[in-house]
């Protein structure tokens, strides 16, 4: 057999191939192992998982329009991936200097400090060399750092809250060069027992925003599970959240 070193280019061989049968929407995955050199006569032989979104997105909800996939939607995949076999808690994501990803679409993910992959959006003469004329996006996960931290014994079933959540939007213009994760990161820890849930669903450059920055959404769930929330409460939160992001970081609250 051959021995890899990335699954990477046979998956995007079957891409190609699954385009040329004139499917257009379509996800692929392979788990297997690679082998890396490490001496002259060893190789380390990790297993990865691999996988690439084509098309367009259908969302789980009918009521929601189709629409092009983005990088948040890969990365999207990767942290269900990882709560699947309860393993979120540490995990950060950081530029990644991958070459073959679009500048501005790409992270590696790391575990505990430890990279363990990366995600993104494979760029455009990349995907020429495979004759793919279709967006391709990507994430490439090495499991063999992942699943020995994998404990069955570490599942724990909790009590469903009854306590309803409470949803607050967040338009902030942020530096370009600070890092979602990192806002993310500060917005939970102004309340990580209450802020249940931090999630990115727009970004934004153009004329209305100052050079060296971009205007970042984020869908903010508040919940606790011991009583419900009221609105004071909640405003009290949101506006430390406001003023930490300014204090720490120089990130203002977008003005419509």
């Amino acid at each position: 057999s051959i021995m890899r070193s990335t699954l990477i280019p046979d998956l995007l061989k079957n891409t190609a191939l699954n385009l040329s049968y004139k499917f257009e929407n379509f996800k692929l995955f392979e788990l297997n192992r690679i082998y890396l050199k490490e001496r002259e006569d060893t190789f380390a032989e990790p297993t990865y998982l691999t996988g690439v979104i084509v098309g367009e997105f259908y969302p789980f909800y009918w009521k929601e329009e189709q629409r092009a996939t983005s990088f948040y939607d890969v990365k999207g995949v990767v942290e269900s991936i990882l709560s699947k076999i309860h393993c979120t808690k540490n995990i950060t994501y950081k530029v990644s200097n991958q070459p073959y990803y679009e500048k501005n679409s790409k992270a590696d993910i790391f575990l505990d400090e430890k990279k363990i992959g990366s995600c993104g959006i494979i760029k455009d003469d990349v995907l020429k060399s495979f004759e793919i004329k279709a967006p391709v996006l990507l994430f490439d996960i090495d499991l063999s750092r992942i699943i020995p931290l994998y404990n069955e014994k570490d599942i724990r079933f909790k009590e469903i809250v009854k306590y309803p959540p409470v949803l607050r939007d967040i338009a902030v213009i942020a530096p370009s060069d600070i890092e979602v994760g990192t806002i993310e990161k500060l917005i939970k820890s102004v309340g990580p027992n209450i802020i249940k849930d931090v999630q990115l669903f727009d970004v934004y450059t153009g004329k209305q925003i100052k050079q060296g920055c971009r205007s970042l959404a984020f869908n903010i769930t508040f919940q606790s599970e011991t009583s419900t929330l009221t609105d004071k409460y909640v405003d009290k939160l949101f506006d430390n959240i406001v003023n930490k992001l300014l204090r720490e970081h120089q990130i203002e609250l977008r003005q419509e």
